[in-house]
């Protein structure tokens, strides 16, 4: 017995010192090997060093090898099997969940990112070869893009995405990316929810600053849709809103005062606050085209008389003088009310159901907590809309690449 059981060990031993030595790294694997980040070496090495097949891959699909290595066991055995029985690359990776395309992605990107659930149709596929970070640094944050990109929007906007982060410096913000996604998704069609505020919608041949741009402008506006709009303050404007070529049309609550400072290029998209205290707004038009933004201020007064805040013309530069006149004009029909009405500032209320309604439409379309919708997304407390203009913020005044 004694004899037998030694016998079984030696042979134990024997296979496996075969198996360690069995595998050699040629020069060109080792290599590729080397530039994989020091972190995630080890794994892949020893994975490598299992089976020659394996070990081909730190050559022709460094990617894969990766993924095997990090990735969830589960998901990963069979396409290590698979891999290992020489079956096409196109299988393994599908095996493994990821597209084809990432053979492509060199040994020294290799990052933890890859691990996401990246785009991986046909067309996207095709391209993104082409479409590659430029610097090496850009990997991670470029991998995380394409994830977000991919889920909030599609494989079409994943790839735009990737062309624009070519021309950009810096670009980092991955909830801004699926920010951007979703503003992308709703303008897509008529969606409404969160889809009501969108005055322009994402085009292919669009930068990605003017994207980022009408993303912002669009969160902005979201603000009349989350509070309770303020009841009327009473006033008594003049019956005749016409002076000689001008037109004076007040901005009612909501997508009126967005649609308006998207035209004018100013910041009545979060006015909001404003109307709450007391403020309003009439679009000066001529010819039924707005060529100025008037604000009277109502808080304080107690018998409706409007002070003049600003009067500006598109993208807050000064008004004509014709523009003046006509307003001081208007103005000019002013009348007091009979008695007493003092107005003072309101409270901005939230209204109850509206962060449902604003994404319901996308959680319809896209899955409820689906992976990739920005975190505050899906979570409402208290900071969600500011939060994300926060992240878009920076990608509005990135620079091109030289």
């Amino acid at each position: 017995m004694e004899t037998y059981l030694h016998q079984a060990l030696a042979r134990a031993c024997e296979r496996a010192r075969v198996r360690q030595c069995a595998v050699v790294l040629s020069g060109e694997q080792y290599d590729a090997l080397l530039r994989i980040p020091r972190r995630r070496r080890k794994a892949v090495r020893r994975l490598a060093l299992s089976h020659p097949y394996l070990a081909d891959l730190l050559v022709s699909f460094p990617a894969a090898l990766f993924v095997m290595a990090h990735g969830n066991r589960m998901r990963t055995t069979r396409g290590r099997c698979l891999a290992c029985a020489g079956a096409p690359l196109r299988v393994v990776a599908e095996a493994l969940g990821i597209g084809l395309w990432m053979r492509k992605v060199p040994s020294a990107a290799l990052r933890p990112e890859l691990l996401l659930d990246l785009p991986k149709g046909v067309a996207f596929s095709a391209q993104i070869g082409n479409l590659f970070p430029v610097e090496q640094k850009d990997w991670p944050i470029w991998l995380a893009a394409m994830h977000v990109a991919g889920k909030a929007m599609d494989d079409a906007f994943a790839l735009w995405l990737a062309r624009e982060l070519r021309r950009y410096q810096s670009a980092s913000s991955t909830i801004g990316f699926a920010s951007i996604g979703l503003w992308a998704w709703y303008g897509a069609g008529d969606r409404g929810g969160a889809g009501s505020y969108i005055t322009q919608g994402w085009q292919p041949d669009m930068s990605l600053g003017r994207a980022a741009e009408l993303t912002r402008d669009w969160l902005e506006g979201l603000g009349f849709a989350l509070f309770e709009e303020p009841g009327p303050l009473g006033l008594s404007p003049p019956a005749n809103d016409r002076v000689g070529v001008f037109e004076f049309a007040i901005l009612r609550w909501g997508a009126p005062l967005v649609s308006e400072g998207h035209m004018m290029r100013n910041c009545l998209a979060i006015y909001a606050d404003s109307y709450v205290s007391g403020s309003r707004v009439w679009s000066v038009r001529k010819s039924g085209k707005p060529v100025a933004d008037l604000e009277l201020d109502f808080e304080g007064t107690n018998r409706g008389v409007p002070r003049l805040s600003q009067l500006y013309a598109v993208n807050n530069s000064e008004a004509g003088e014709d523009v003046w006149a006509a307003a001081y004009q208007w103005l000019s029909r002013w009348q007091a009310l009979a008695d007493d009405r003092p107005i003072k500032a309101g409270v901005l209320q939230t209204r109850m159901g509206a962060w449902i309604e604003l994404w319901r439409p996308y959680w319809d379309g896209q899955g409820y907590f689906a992976p990739g919708i920005p975190h505050p997304i899906v979570v409402s407390s208290g900071y969600e809309v500011a939060g994300l203009i926060e992240e878009v913020r920076p990608l509005t005044w990135l620079q091109r690449r030289r």
